[in-house]
């Protein structure tokens, strides 16, 4: 009994050594592994505290003082460690902190944020940071930035945060925010100053009601307009104030809806009571304020003052009615004058046919009558005799000549679209001037052309004529042979390019004839400076110039302020190309 009882405790004891050391050996391998930071050890003075000391330690001393939070995080967010920075932030020790899950010491509304930032530092994504608000047991928020990493060690991923303390630079944050508020509260002031400035000094009504319509304010013209004032209307709803004639109501409160239904700007026109009674015509222009839930906050309405303009534009409707009515009563007339004039213009071609084919013929009989006359006068007659039928033949003469242009006149007239050549002026000149001197043989006048052109004249000068062109200088020299007393007659025609354009060549013919004194009037049909012309030669000058050539014409004094020495007709005659 006694050997079994020694043999039991041997293998105790020998178990006992065996757990010992395997306990030690597990100690060395934990130091050789750097997982033991010191030992205790028993000495006779007591239990003494050994550090192990490693290259790693300063750094250790760094990560636990420094003023940023520092913390390592388990896979399943437990804080396995944090130093006093981060038990700084939470105000409590770090004892309390180790063993717990991150996600309790983070503010709710942030925690979806600290998950989003852990997957993607997890994920190999690098170092990243988001600002994350943590809570301290007494519900205090810190504003930090919490940036995450990762660490492969002995096979496992360890995750650290490093956690800034935002709230020093918030309060910094805040306190520029409010001296930014400030300098807007002195900007909005002084723009409040001059809105109202503005606002009192224009000349159309200003008025701004809130959204239930009530006048806040009431400024500008408006006290001018309708005659309130500012303490009548402030506080009142716009429809209390019966502004809004009764027949315009519905279209005015048909706007309120719009405003009220989120239209942000609108013009349209009423009409208005002032405070008389008067009736005036206002068109409002309408901005309207919204909130961010697209309720109002203000409309701000400028009215102006439309009475005088409606009121002339009614006047113009009435003159543009009177107008119609007398351009159409003027038609009418017109009509009525047209008919006549073509039934007139039918009498004159019939009288034109007549004057030109049956009076010709008299004429001639009448002139041989007159020559044969002349013929036994001349023979056996008396001087006195013999002057009255040379006064007979210039009369049968003066008869064809004036026949002649009148049917000249009568075919300028009638041809809208003459055909048009160029035909030499200078030749014109020269054939017009022999036919007056031929014409005026008879009455013992001495005629002197003088015919003067450029210098620089290379080629004929050529116009956009026809024919008929010749009449032109024919009545012209007649003209200025009739008017000069006395025998000697001085007509000086001169050529020269119209100063200008050059599309023109202008022709002066000039004489030292009595004159005309009233010039306005020289082309007119019918007028003449005496009873010897028909009248007719100058229209007929004119009609053919301006009206079938497209040229210009104008008389002047051959010495300016004296129209008895001579006239100066000029004429610009369109250049062939």
């Amino acid at each position: 009994m006694k050997e079994e009882g020694s043999s039991r405790h041997s293998i105790s004891k020998v178990q006992e050594l065996r757990t010992r050391l395997e306990e030690a050996e597990e100690t060395l391998d934990a130091i050789r592994r750097g997982e033991v930071d010191g030992l205790i050890v028993s000495t006779p003075s007591g239990e003494q505290v050994y550090s192990i000391s490693g290259a790693d330690k300063p750094y250790r001393a760094l990560i636990a003082e420094m003023s940023e939070g520092a913390v390592m995080l388990s896979d399943d967010d437990i804080v396995l460690y944090c130093n006093n920075g981060f038990s700084k932030m939470l105000r409590r020790p770090t004892e309390t902190i180790v063993g717990v899950n991150i996600e309790s010491l983070v503010f709710s509304t942030h925690v979806k944020a600290l998950k989003e930032l852990l997957s993607s530092g997890r994920e190999g994504k690098g170092a990243i940071a988001k600002e994350i608000t943590l809570q301290t047991r007494d519900g205090i928020l810190v504003p930090t930035l919490v940036s995450v990493n990762t660490l492969e060690s002995d096979g496992r991923t360890n995750t650290f945060l490093v956690v800034t303390d935002l709230t020093a630079h918030m309060e910094e944050a805040v306190k520029d925010y409010t001296r930014k508020l400030e300098l807007a509260q002195i900007a909005l002031s002084e723009s409040e100053q001059r809105l109202k400035f503005h606002a009192e000094n224009i000349p159309l009504a200003v008025i701004e009601w809130d959204r239930n319509f009530v006048v806040t304010r009431w400024a500008g013209g408006a006290e001018k307009m309708f005659g309130w004032t500012a303490a009548d209307t402030i506080g009142k709803q716009i429809m209390d104030l019966h502004i809004i004639y009764e027949s315009d109501i519905p279209i005015f409160e048909k706007t309120m809806e719009l405003l009220a239904g989120g239209k942000t700007k609108n013009v349209s026109s009423y009409h208005s009571v002032m405070k008389d009674g008067k009736v005036i015509f206002c068109k409002w222009y309408n901005s309207v304020l919204l909130d961010r839930d697209g309720k109002i906050v203000s409309v701000f309405s400028f009215v102006e003052d439309y009475t005088a303009r409606v009121e002339a534009e009614k006047a113009l409707e009435e003159s543009n009615r009177n107008l119609e009515k007398l351009v159409e009563d003027r038609t009418k007339n017109l009509e009525l004058s047209l008919e006549n004039e073509i039934r007139v213009s039918r009498q004159a071609l019939l009288l034109q046919d007549i004057l030109t084919h049956d009076i010709p013929n008299y004429n001639s009989v009448s002139r041989m009558s007159a020559e044969m006359l002349k013929e036994e006068v001349s023979a056996n007659g008396p001087a006195e005799m013999q002057k009255l039928v040379d006064i007979l033949l210039q009369g049968i003469d003066g008869s064809t000549m004036l026949i002649e242009r009148t049917k000249k006149l009568g075919i300028a007239f009638a041809e809208k679209s003459p055909k048009l050549v160029p035909v030499n002026v200078l030749q014109k000149v020269d054939d017009a001037a022999k036919l007056v001197s031929n014409a005026f043989k008879g009455n013992q006048k001495r005629i002197h052309f003088k015919v003067r052109i450029p210098d620089q004249l290379n080629s004929d000068p050529l116009v956009l004529a026809d024919d008929m062109l010749l009449d032109v200088f024919d009545n012209l020299y007649s003209n200025s042979t009739k008017y000069t007393e006395g025998p000697d007659v001085e007509i000086e025609t001169v050529l020269e390019e119209e100063k200008g354009t050059g599309d023109y060549w202008k022709v002066s013919v000039i004489d030292h004839g009595r004159g005309i004194e009233d010039k306005s009037r020289i082309f007119l049909r019918y007028f003449s400076k005496s009873t010897k012309g028909s009248g007719l030669g100058m229209s007929i000058v004119y009609a053919l110039v301006v009206e079938r050539y497209g040229g210009r014409m104008q008389a002047r004094d051959r010495i300016e302020g004296d129209y008895t020495k001579g006239t100066v007709v000029e004429i610009l005659l369109p250049r062939a190309r």
